[in-house]
């Protein structure tokens, strides 16, 4: 006997089991991943840590060095991780907070073609030294809530304030009145002459990346409907508000939406597509062709087989 918790969900999986577009989406993703392997095959070994560039600014008296490579490779792991989340949400017909996830994995794809273009490594060189900032950030939010994070088990003693992550902070990220920045963006440009250095947002990251002021990733998936979702705005609402139908009553239960689950896998198929772009780029390892067709493939209309049937039938 079906239990009124898991009904909603079976009859979201039915739906999405259903659709033709999400079928090819899921065999999509599969290619992708089938491809994870090749990275770890091809051996490529973390070079050692490095000078930062000399253009960029620096502390009094220090030489920083940095180690870019894990970095590269933490945050294409990162975006696997959050690709598989976003099926898993999608094969239990939970297609809301699969978008939620495809937005995530969208801005990830993004931030890593765009750490890895501009001359040289110095958009990744500070996107690591940024790491002081956020190191000496946790430290101060940790001192305004200390019995918040001690009760969490938080032990004090390591999370302390270092004396070179503070002097990073105050030298080589400033606002422009010379002040230690607020920004919570690791992404920031300098300029070679001045030293002088910005943070740059997502909507920057994206309209370099897409080389348009316009995207449908940027516009629709990461803003008007993907942001909607993620702050439960009115729009969010309402498959859910049908979904309630005629009910006179109140009721607490989850009621996944199915219908985003099509277009959420689509998506974090596209951004994995720039992952894997961006990855094997920076490592000099050539999949184009296994990658080429599954990019082919996923441009083609799911639902032509289906409409040529119908057109048939009238």
């Amino acid at each position: 006997m079906k239990s009124r918790a898991t009904a909603p969900y079976e009859a979201a999986q039915r739906r999405i089991t259903q659709d033709e577009g999400y079928r090819r989406s899921v065999e999509i993703h599969q290619g992708i991943e089938a491809l994870y392997p090749r990275i770890e095959e091809a051996s490529a070994h973390f070079r050692a840590m490095r000078p930062v560039d000399p253009s960029l600014p620096k502390p009094p008296g220090q030489t920083r060095a940095v180690w870019i490579d894990p970095i590269v490779c933490a945050i294409a792991i990162k975006a696997a991780t959050t690709k598989r989340a976003v099926l898993t949400l999608c094969n239990v017909g939970d297609g809301e907070n699969a978008l939620i996830l495809a937005r995530v994995l969208l801005e990830n794809a993004v931030l890593l073609e765009w750490l890895i273009r501009g001359k040289g490594r110095r958009r990744l060189e500070a996107y690591v030294l940024f790491t002081s900032v956020a190191q000496e950030r946790i430290v101060e939010i940790v001192e305004r809530y200390p019995q918040r994070f001690l009760g969490a088990g938080a032990d004090r003693d390591q999370i302390a304030s270092d004396p070179e992550h503070r002097a990073v902070w105050t030298h080589v990220f400033r606002d422009h009145k010379g002040r230690s920045t607020r920004s919570d963006r690791a992404t920031w440009k300098f300029d070679r002459d001045s030293g002088r250095g910005r943070p740059v947002g997502v909507g920057e990251l994206f309209r370099e990346v897409e080389g348009s002021e316009h995207s449908f990733e940027y516009d629709v998936l990461y803003g008007e409907i993907g942001s909607d979702i993620v702050h439960s705005g009115p729009f969010s609402l309402t498959r859910t508000l049908q979904l309630l139908g005629g009910r006179s009553t109140f009721t607490l239960q989850p009621i996944p939406v199915a219908d985003p689950c099509a277009i959420a896998l689509a998506s974090s198929n596209t951004a994995m597509f720039l992952v894997l772009d961006s990855f094997t780029q920076y490592l000099g390892l050539d999949v184009s062709a296994e990658l080429t067709p599954l990019k082919a493939r996923a441009q083609a209309d799911p639902y032509a087989p289906l409409k040529q049937a119908a057109g048939t039938m009238i």
